[in-house]
């Protein structure tokens, strides 16, 4: 099968043989950094230096088993190779390859990923980090329904040096519950995607599609009580927090990253605001969430500042 697909992921062109139905097509005339193939490469065999119940890893090749839908393999940061199961559904296929598949394309790139949603506002790039469940995508949601742009869903990707850090664009679909399609009066959920999770999706939009400087990281916490609360975090408090965020962690030793990943941690641990953000399960409370986000971060949409910016031109 030849590549025939093009699209864009991280601010990377990816040539894939597979429709992606989640990711951006791409444009451009730019020569593709990534390529997804079809591949029966079972064959060919590496030397692992980790390895997990279904996965395996060296520093420059990982692999992933899943039953009944494919075995991936990610080379270099460049390729990944993908064998199908007959008749696998292609919304699993798709969500394999963009959780583990891209975690390991990504860390052999040294790319810091975060388990975390993220937005757009006018000071830049804001993420929520939890673990699944914690409630990043719905809280994504309803701060993209008052104009806040997307960045990504789930995974957020980070390029660092001792100066800034970049939070690059992943694909404009979120994925929900159910129930959170009502909570937020959204449209009934698009058809056959995120279905392997149990969850439907839809498009969020406004979507940010350039990179953006990191501005706030904020840990999301579920509590019993009413109560919403925002705290500040000093960087070296928010250390343990930022590394048990990172995403598919466990792929680092076998990959020899953990020293490389270190180094990024603190980088962003020096360059970012930190908070926690503790709210009730009550989704009735969501709109007041948002509110006590905007009103303790002094957050607003980025294009309010364009907005006021404007009017002031024409006073």
């Amino acid at each position: 099968m030849s590549k025939h697909f093009r699209y864009r992921l991280f601010d990377l062109v990816l040539a894939s043989d597979l429709k992606l139905d989640r990711l951006l097509p791409d444009e451009s005339e730019n020569a593709p950094d990534l390529f997804w193939k079809c591949s029966d490469f079972e064959q060919e065999t590496f030397e692992a230096t980790d390895q997990g119940l279904l996965w395996k890893t060296a520093p420059d090749c990982f692999e992933l088993a899943l039953p009944n839908v494919a075995t991936i393999r990610v080379k270099d940061g460049h390729e990944i190779l993908i064998n199908l199961v007959p008749d696998a559904p292609m919304a699993d296929v798709e969500t394999l390859l963009l959780s583990a598949g891209v975690a390991a394309l990504m860390q052999q790139r040294q790319v810091f990923l975060l388990h975390a949603a993220a937005f757009e506002s006018a000071s830049g790039a804001v993420l929520l980090a939890g673990v699944s469940g914690s409630g990043k995508s719905l809280l994504l949601s309803a701060l993209n329904q008052r104009g806040y742009p997307m960045i990504s869903d789930d995974i957020t990707a980070i390029s660092c040096t001792k100066q800034e850090a970049w939070v690059h664009p992943a694909w404009p679909k979120v994925s929900l519950m159910l129930d959170a399609f009502e909570t937020l009066g959204l449209d009934r959920p698009e058809p056959n995607l995120g279905q392997a999770q149990g969850k439907r999706t839809f498009t969020a939009t406004p979507f940010c599609s350039q990179k953006t400087p990191l501005d706030k990281i904020v840990f999301l916490k579920w509590t019993p009580e009413d109560a919403i609360s925002i705290s500040n975090l000093k960087g070296i408090e928010a250390l343990p927090q930022l590394s048990s965020n990172v995403y598919r962690r466990t792929f680092l030793k076998g990959m020899q990253l953990l020293e490389s990943n270190f180094t990024a941690l603190n980088q962003i641990a020096a360059q970012a605001q930190f908070n926690t953000l503790t709210r009730p399960h009550d989704l009735r409370r969501l709109e007041n969430v948002v509110d006590k986000l905007e009103e303790e971060l002094g957050i607003i949409p980025s294009n309010k500042t364009h907005q006021s910016a404007q009017q002031s031109a024409a006073r």
